[in-house]
């Protein structure tokens, strides 16, 4: 399959404050993360400018198995009319640029049903037009969220912009059949100020994922809450606000897809 390189033009991204919000029975009805007592953060992404990036979901969106008519599993288990409706999708903001300080930040994918399918992730250096880093991996029939880790070995650059594409194979024999979500990677090291302010509260906590996401670094603040949602029940309602805040609510309550979660020590950097 053609590597498509999107064309971009990189403008300020503006980042805006979150703030909490005063629960008293005047206002609007509190969000799921704020109904559990004790929960003092709210983990909401700032409004993000378009920088010309495609489309979060395949192609024009289209819904249902990932290649064609799959409604029920290699068991014959019968498929939910929801997972059925939601696209291939990437967990991103809503300009599809997944911004990082990180050298080995992931990449969240939604894969609705495949059966017995191969996928293929790729990351491009838009600068030279250069595959960077690239891997398969198998898929099983089940819907779930695919969690690509890119490894440090692909020398992402600082304020660099790639583009990354997974791609399921739908047929061998026929590549023109492949079903491809895209989108951008963008890596900006944090200011010595946000580091020192992430550095003072604990790692990997509500606290630290609020504040990558008030500055705006969208991977590390999915990579945190994703970590604490299964055993943390604050964690999955700051989950749910997250992806609602970026219009991907249907997205929240589907579980981690553990068949296919492809590690950053996959294979090396290829050109």
């Amino acid at each position: 399959m053609p590597i498509k390189i999107s064309s971009f033009a990189v403008k300020t991204r503006h980042l805006s404050i979150v703030t909490g919000i005063l629960m008293i029975p005047i206002l609007p009805i509190p969000s799921n993360a704020q109904l559990y007592k004790g929960l003092q953060v709210s983990v909401k992404f700032p409004p993000v400018q378009d920088l010309g990036a495609p489309a979060r979901t395949s192609g024009a969106g289209s819904r249902g198995p990932a290649c064609g008519h799959q409604n029920s599993d290699a068991e014959g288990t019968a498929k939910s009319s929801d997972e059925i409706k939601i696209p291939l999708t990437a967990l991103t903001p809503e300009n599809n640029v997944l911004t990082t300080a990180a050298l080995d930040p992931k990449v969240y994918v939604y894969v609705p049903q495949a059966v017995n399918k191969q996928a293929e992730f790729r990351l491009i250096d838009t600068q030279d037009e250069k595959i960077v880093y690239k891997t398969t991996f198998p898929l099983v029939n089940t819907p779930g969220i695919v969690k690509i880790g890119i490894p440090k070995t692909a020398n992402i650059k600082a304020n660099n912009t790639y583009q990354w594409q997974v791609i399921i194979v739908c047929n061998p024999k026929d590549r023109e059949a492949d079903k491809l979500v895209e989108g951008w990677l963008l890596h900006t090291p944090l200011t010595s100020e946000q580091k020192a302010k992430i550095q003072k509260v604990k790692e990997n906590s509500l606290e630290q994922a609020r504040l990558y996401s008030e500055f705006g670094f969208w991977n590390e603040t999915m990579k945190i809450l994703d970590q604490l949602r299964e055993r943390n029940p604050q964690a999955q309602a700051e989950w749910v606000e997250l992806l609602t805040s970026v219009k991907l609510e249907k997205l929240s309550a589907i579980p981690g897809s553990k068949c296919c979660q492809v590690s950053s020590t996959s294979p090396a950097p290829q050109n």
